[in-house]
């Protein structure tokens, strides 16, 4: 009875030095307001804003977080609730998160959207081709525990409609499988896939664009053994992890890619209304190095080294490689991290975020500029209305 009194007293003693410690910090987190903050889902949601105060704010959270993330692995939890989203464990020893059943109605809202796009830019001779982006979930056959997920059902349903409306297809989900394990392919504590996995989609879709529409197609630009390797181990902490916390299913070694014989490379991108630029060879124009070393586990987000992570719009000139065509790729981050390596294949690749993508239409803007062919490159999670949106201003 003494050793239980002592307990319950030490408890609360901890947590009333706590509660001292991390007052001034409360009303912080409480009013954090960060716009500028692409949310650990990229969206820039209140969860978000509240999830980059507590990294900035609060004391001690590489600790607290060490604990929590500690007694719930050693409990056997496998599912943790979130107010973004709910992180489950997979057998494996991944961190997912389940998707939503879309309605009827919404999908075929986005069938249409993409099938009028589709007839457009056909009348204007520019081919248009739909790609799936794989999810860890679908891959995995779905969520043990935890939410229900229906990412593959969504996207299957997707395709069906896209097919039915003439839009050609490409379904990296089955492209890539049983090429690359889960393990391969994703980030165990983030939802995003690893730039191998990108390199290796990007080579698929430019195989592909080769046969259907004839574009270029070097296979020495998607060839892994033509790029050297460096890998950081045990350096990256996902999305998912910053969540669950270092100790609940470790961290991941984050590798960073770069061709051995480099063209020159002129970008352009603009995000947060600001407009950037830079010249260079692959690991100077498409890669930031700052941003994988920037930060402790908490704070470094080094996914965002290919492209200086997403923005509204970003252009690829590769200088080196005569007229090798152009493409325009809208989609999400997972497309984005595509983006270095599809540029050592074509002439120039202009990538746009649907989400961020607001001063005109992207109708208005493909009237203005001209491609050889419009990829639309989204994950499950990426289904959603404004990522459809290709005639309307937001």
């Amino acid at each position: 009875m003494k050793a239980q009194r002592f307990t319950a007293v030490f408890f609360i003693l901890i947590i009333s030095v706590l509660c001292l410690v991390s007052a001034p910090a409360a009303r912080r987190v409480l009013t954090y307001s960060d716009t500028n903050f692409q949310g650990v889902l990229g969206d820039r949601g209140q969860g978000s804003r509240f999830d980059l105060a507590l990294a900035k704010e609060f004391p001690g959270l590489a600790f607290w977080m060490g604990v929590y993330g500690g007694v719930n692995r050693t409990l056997g939890i496998r599912y943790i609730p979130d107010q973004e989203v709910g992180v489950t464990k997979l057998e494996d020893g991944q961190l997912s998160y389940g998707i939503d059943r879309l309605g009827d109605g919404r999908l075929d809202g986005y069938v249409a959207n993409t099938v009028a796009l589709k007839e457009k830019l056909e009348a204007r001779g520019v081919p248009l081709i739909y790609v799936q982006v794989p999810f860890k979930t679908g891959m995995e056959g779905g969520l043990e525990r935890g939410a229900a997920d229906y990412s593959d059902s969504n996207c299957d349903r997707l395709i069906s409609g896209l097919t039915a409306g003439g839009v050609e297809v490409l379904d990296l989900r089955r492209e890539m499988d049983g090429r690359m394990s889960a393990d391969e392919m994703f980030f165990r504590t983030d939802h995003h896939w690893r730039p191998e996995a990108a390199l290796m989609a990007a080579g698929i879709l430019g195989g592909r664009l080769h046969n259907d529409f004839g574009l270029c197609y070097d296979e020495a630009a998607f060839d892994p053994g033509t790029y050297d390797t460096e890998t950081y181990r045990n350096y990256y902490l996902g999305a998912l992890g910053k969540k669950t916390g270092a100790t609940y299913a470790g961290t991941d070694d984050f590798t960073l890619l770069t061709p051995q014989n480099s063209p020159d490379f002129r970008v352009t991108w603009r995000r947060d209304g600001k407009t950037f630029s830079r010249r260079g060879k692959f690991g100077e124009a498409l890669v930031d190095r700052s941003i994988i070393s920037r930060g402790d586990l908490y704070h470094r987000v080094s996914y965002d080294a290919y492209m200086n992570g997403r923005g509204a719009i970003a252009t690829v000139v590769n200088e080196d490689s005569g007229s090798r065509g152009s493409i325009l790729l809208v989609g999400d981050s997972y497309s984005w991290c595509m983006v270095p390596f599809l540029a050592m294949n074509y002439g120039r690749v202009t990538a746009v975020d649907m989400r961020d993508f607001t001063d005109v239409s992207l109708w208005e803007y493909l009237e203005k500029n001209s491609f050889d062919c419009v990829v639309i490159a989204y994950n499950p999670a990426s289904l959603e209305g404004r990522n459809f949106s290709f005639f309307s201003r937001k």
